[in-house]
């Protein structure tokens, strides 16, 4: 017998829904609103656990369905103090209680959930963080750039962009990321388009199934659907570039762009401050801020090699050699934490890192932070689920 709560109205409790398959399974959690202004994950959660009571008997393990941002959802805006998304770091967590900030007080109720979870269900877990856009765009996942995420996320055919943690600041994916267990975004559509919700559906549906929640049969017609959405572009993605809209800076994207829209060397891609932004080389452009609130100017992202996909699998095993490299020592016992000084080791492009599975987490003076993706992968966790 499946065990269900009663959906809860978007201005009233945090928790969506929660529903437990009478087989065990695996925990699933669905965090949708992060972002006050992004609600079509909350309806498409809504949905879904409604339509789930009809699937008595057929779901194996825990399904759970949150909200993110309440104050924020209520008002439609994108934070009320400060970005939700960008405050989840270890050194934040380990501060004394400060409800310096409405979002300061949300954070502390969802750390919350999360470590009653971790206590109260079974393994392994899966996070999933449901997101939109304000410019148009086809779905697409943005992932942490670990080989458990890598082998779970090419079940999925979307568009992959891996490495966005190196670039952004307080994530709470990273942060679940760094405990070690499966978890990245989806990004559904623009914030206004109600398809938005279609497709996070389509997305939820094709997660149970991948997962085994469900009979990957009773959701096929959901990947299917995905897949036609993702217009064939199931490749993956690198961030090479990053623009930062600094606070109180005007800021002005060119219109219409198209997120993975193809721009060339020179182009014209916003005007920040009065000065001209073009685009350094050709790229596909990822992401265009056309929203008040945000920092996150746009990316550039250019598609990555199979054969380095390939290689950084492999080489990964090896990452303490990349101590041996002048400029370059160990920061922790292990090696998960390495920092590397950029003048003595300015030959060596970040791209080499990343093929170990280093990204650089902070840059101090003339030194990066580099932290190692691999290190915290619970991937023995994984090793009996029907997609390993």
């Amino acid at each position: 017998m499946i065990k269900s709560e009663t959906i809860i109205d978007i201005t009233n409790k945090r928790q969506i829904g929660r529903i437990t398959g009478a087989t065990p399974g695996p925990t699933l959690i669905f965090t949708a609103g992060i972002h006050g202004n992004e609600p079509s994950g909350v309806t498409a959660l809504e949905n879904v656990f409604n339509a789930l009571k009809n699937y008595e008997g057929a779901i194996k393990g825990t399904v759970i369905g949150h909200k993110g941002n309440l104050r924020a959802l209520n008002f439609n805006v994108r934070f009320i103090d400060e970005d939700l998304n960008r405050i989840w770091s270890k050194e934040r967590l380990k501060q004394p209680f400060n409800p310096h900030s409405s979002e300061a007080r949300e954070q502390v109720e969802l750390w919350q959930e999360i470590q009653d979870i971790l206590s109260d269900n079974n393994g392994p877990y899966y996070f999933f963080d449901l997101h939109t856009t304000s410019g148009q765009t086809i779905p697409f996942l943005t992932v942490n750039d670990s080989l458990l995420n890598r082998r779970f996320t090419k079940n999925y055919p979307l568009p992959i962009v891996l490495g966005i943690e190196e670039y952004l600041k307080g994530p709470i994916l990273s942060y679940i990321n760094e405990l070690g267990y499966v978890a990245f975004g989806f990004e559904g559509g623009q914030h206004s388009d109600g398809s938005s919700i279609i497709r996070h559906e389509h997305f939820i549906y094709t997660t149970l199934g991948i997962t085994g929640v469900l009979s990957p049969h009773a959701v096929q017609n959901h990947k299917n659907t995905l897949k036609e959405l993702g217009k064939g572009r199931a490749n993956y993605f690198e961030i090479f570039t990053y623009q930062h809209v600094p606070f109180s800076v005007d800021f002005e994207m060119k219109p219409s762009f198209k997120n993975f829209q193809k721009v060339k060397k020179g182009e014209l891609l916003a005007i920040l401050n009065g000065e001209k932004i073009n685009s350094p080389t050709k790229a596909q452009i990822f992401m265009p801020l056309y929203q008040q609130q945000g920092d996150d100017g746009f990316f550039l992202v250019r598609p990555i090699p199979r054969f380095f996909l390939w290689l950084s699998k492999h080489i990964r095993k090896w990452y303490k050699l990349l101590t041996l490299l002048p400029g370059v020592h160990a920061n922790s016992a292990d090696s998960s934490e390495i920092i590397v000084n950029t003048h003595v080791a300015r030959f060596f492009p970040k791209q080499i890192f990343h093929l170990f599975g280093y990204r650089a987490r902070q840059l101090k003076g003339h030194q990066y932070i580099m932290q190692n993706r691999e290190t915290a992968s619970r991937t023995a966790a994984y090793y009996n689920e029907p997609w390993f």
